[in-house]
């Protein structure tokens, strides 16, 4: 290589690092503009940063402008050193927060202040959260699968710490919360009830009654109907029915005044029950007829089936409209509006129109139709007349 030739390559090359000096000085005159010194402009451009938004209308980088230029979304991570730097953090630290999915300098910011890393942050924001409420629920000690199954059940972070704090998960919470308030929900299962018991009577006991009404050994059905006797409950007591008794009473439709008639009355639930089913309101009334008709009454379609010769001594219902007045105290009564019966009411007035009430087979009654032609139809004595004729 000749002197001559050796100059000229030194010249090219010092051509070369001329240029290369001059863009590098104009590239950071760029970053200079944007607010960085050259080692922040070093430390940046290495990190893989911009000085400023490529979008002339964002040059903070709230949302940074995806691929081509073609608008904003929070999905393409933003390479905006001056957006990051503002929101005061370096470049290692940008990277990791974008590498961790946080791709907008405030919510980054936002989560580091409020105590997260990158690394936790990206579970909160996985499961979209935002910065703000990520830190709502960390602050009352909610991880992130916590605080989404707890949100999406329709709990703020406030009353999920309520709930939570007071021993219920959040399926129990769901159950409860329409039904009774957390503390007076805390109360019952302090008191070592259960949900189920909980629910059923929130409504009407309070937990301290409820404890004891507990150690009855209940069973459901018997929780279910004490909720509906409710504080009533102290006036049954009151009244000399155990718990159990007024359950029983209840659960057969009756109020206290007349439970208290028909148990004074000797009668229990059940039979009391029958009796009123049967058309019996007054205890009175089931007495006389008990005597008379120690068998029990039958419906009224088994007299309507009988042979009339099958009928005494048995007891009847019995309704039925008049077909005609025999004398002051008897007449013949069509069953159901078709079949006559004889009914005797000893030393009542026989009713003119219809009636209802109770009566006891006496034989059969034989007798001649206006046609000719001869009738034998039960026989009865009227044991009692339903007072409503």
């Amino acid at each position: 290589m000749t002197k001559r030739m050796a100059i000229l390559g030194v010249m090219v090359w010092l051509s070369g690092c001329a240029t290369l000096k001059e863009a590098a000085d104009q590239e950071f005159q760029v970053w200079n503009s944007a607010g960085f010194t050259y080692s922040e402009y070093s430390e940046w451009k290495v990190a893989g940063f911009n000085p400023l938004s490529r979008h002339p209308f964002d040059n903070r980088c709230h949302y940074c402008p995806t691929p081509g230029g073609g608008g904003c979304s929070v999905f393409t991570p933003c390479l905006t050193a001056s957006a990051w730097k503002l929101a005061g953090l370096n470049p290692q630290e940008a990277r990791t927060w974008i590498d961790a999915g946080v791709s907008i300098p405030e919510n980054a910011a936002s989560l580091k202040d409020a105590g997260f890393s990158p690394q936790e942050s990206a579970k909160w924001t996985t499961l979209r959260f935002t910065p703000q409420a990520a830190a709502l629920w960390k602050s009352v000690a909610f991880d992130p699968q916590g605080a989404d199954e707890w949100e999406k059940a329709g709990f703020t972070f406030k009353t999920a710490k309520l709930w939570r704090d007071a021993g219920f998960g959040v399926k129990d919470a769901v159950n409860l919360r329409a039904t009774i308030p957390v503390e007076a929900a805390k109360a019952y299962k302090d008191a070592g009830l259960s949900i189920e018991t909980t629910i059923v009577w929130a409504a009407t006991l309070p937990a301290g009654e409820a404890q004891e009404f507990k150690k009855l050994g209940l069973a459901k059905d018997e929780e279910r109907e004490l909720s509906v006797i409710g504080r009533q409950i102290h006036d049954w007591q009151k009244a000399g029915f155990s718990v159990k008794d007024a359950i029983m009473w209840s659960r057969a439709q009756f109020g206290l005044s007349e439970a208290v008639k028909w148990r004074d009355a000797g009668y229990a639930p059940k039979s009391a029950a029958d009796w009123i089913r049967g058309g019996i309101a007054k205890p009175s009334d089931a007495k006389a007829i008990g005597k008379k008709c120690p068998k029990g009454m039958e419906p009224l379609e088994v007299l309507y089936q009988l042979n009339p010769y099958d009928v005494k001594g048995r007891c009847f219902q019995f309704v039925g409209t008049t077909q005609q007045i025999l004398s002051r105290s008897s007449g013949l009564y069509l069953l159901g509006g078709e079949a006559p019966a004889l009914v005797n009411f000893g030393e009542h007035s026989a009713p003119p129109h219809v009636f209802r009430g109770i009566t006891k087979g006496v034989g059969a009654y034989k007798y001649v139709a206006v046609s000719g032609s001869e009738k034998i139809v039960p026989s009865l004595e009227a044991v009692l007349v339903h007072e409503s004729q």
